[in-house]
């Protein structure tokens, strides 16, 4: 048996924060505890829910995204099938935002394609496959 106490630092604006709401300081505090992981912070939704106690996935992203939105976290899928990387640092930050970024003027564009598929039918519409995503 392990008696050693593990400890992680919290700022106290954090813990102070009226901006934030209980599950997303537990979250942060989650995050944070696995950033000197050797492979970064990847940690699956299913663990977050298991150890916040919040029983829908949606409300889960829900958190993850205010979080993102208030930019104390960036959130990174490198493909569907993988679990998200979370960056906590500044210096990582801005370049995965601005990848993000071109990212959803991608996925922006493909749900517009669908969306006019559904209304106009398939006559003058471009494939989705010829929209990639640029990276800078």
């Amino acid at each position: 048996m392990n008696n050693k106490i593990k400890f992680e630092i919290i700022t106290k604006d954090i813990l102070d924060s009226f901006v934030l709401n209980s599950h997303e300081k537990i979250i942060y505090v989650i995050l944070k505890s696995f950033e000197k992981a050797p492979r970064g912070i990847r940690v699956s939704l299913n663990y977050l829910m298991e150890r916040t106690g919040i029983k829908s996935k949606m409300t889960l992203i829900k958190h993850l995204d205010r979080l993102q939105s208030l930019g104390m976290i960036v959130r990174h899928k490198p493909d569907m099938n993988q679990t998200s990387v979370y960056y906590l640092s500044s210096s990582n930050r801005q370049s995965l935002l601005n990848k993000q970024k071109n990212y959803r003027k991608v996925l922006s564009k493909r749900l517009k394609l669908r969306w006019n598929v559904r209304k106009n039918g398939l006559n003058n519409v471009i494939p989705i496959s010829t929209i990639k995503p640029t990276v800078e």
